[in-house]
């Protein structure tokens, strides 16, 4: 790993911060949108090879495999850990009541699904309160601290990815000269 890792994943976490302010100050029920989440995945995998790149360019254009995936899994832990301390000022100082809403939203979403397959509501009440329970404390402090154990899984697989489009390894006569 090396400090330009740190860097791109200080700048990347800050970017990543940055969208989603701006995503809830347009609209806060974005946040429980399907459509956002399909969205922010390609955009932080080209998020992810951009750093790759970036990193294997400050390493003086070339970065071995283990390099760039430990480079950019660091990064993306860096990202992680800032979006969660963004989560957690939002959800716990800035806008306390936020997460009901975003449960209640995504709820009357899921209801109105299955409402269309004609499944009678009383049917699936008890269900359905238990699964609000389990909604609304993926916004606690602690679940959102265990979240970047769990994202841990997601970065290194995109980690690997890139590390395997940005390797580039010195040719063979510079690593000679060099021992």
């Amino acid at each position: 790993m090396s400090k330009h890792a740190l860097t791109y994943g200080l700048l990347a976490g800050l970017i990543v911060v940055a969208l989603n302010l701006i995503i809830y100050l347009i609209n806060p029920m974005l946040l429980a949108s399907w459509g956002l989440i399909f969205l922010m995945v390609p955009i932080m995998f080209v998020l992810l090879l951009v750093l790759g790149f970036n990193i294997r360019k400050a390493e003086g254009g070339y970065l071995t495999f283990g390099k760039g995936f430990v480079s950019v899994f660091v990064a993306g832990l860096i990202i992680s850990v800032f979006s969660t301390i963004y989560s957690i000022v939002l959800f716990q100082v800035i806008d306390p009541t936020l997460s009901e809403r975003l449960v209640e939203e995504m709820f009357d979403k899921m209801l109105g699904f299955i409402e269309r397959f004609d499944v009678p509501t009383d049917e699936i009440e008890g269900e359905f309160d238990k699964a609000i329970e389990k909604a609304a404390d993926q916004f606690s402090v602690s679940s959102q601290l265990m979240g970047i154990f769990s994202s841990a899984f997601w970065w290194a697989i995109g980690s690997l990815i890139v590390a395997a489009i940005v390797k580039k390894n010195p040719p063979v006569d510079e690593v000679i000269e060099t021992v």
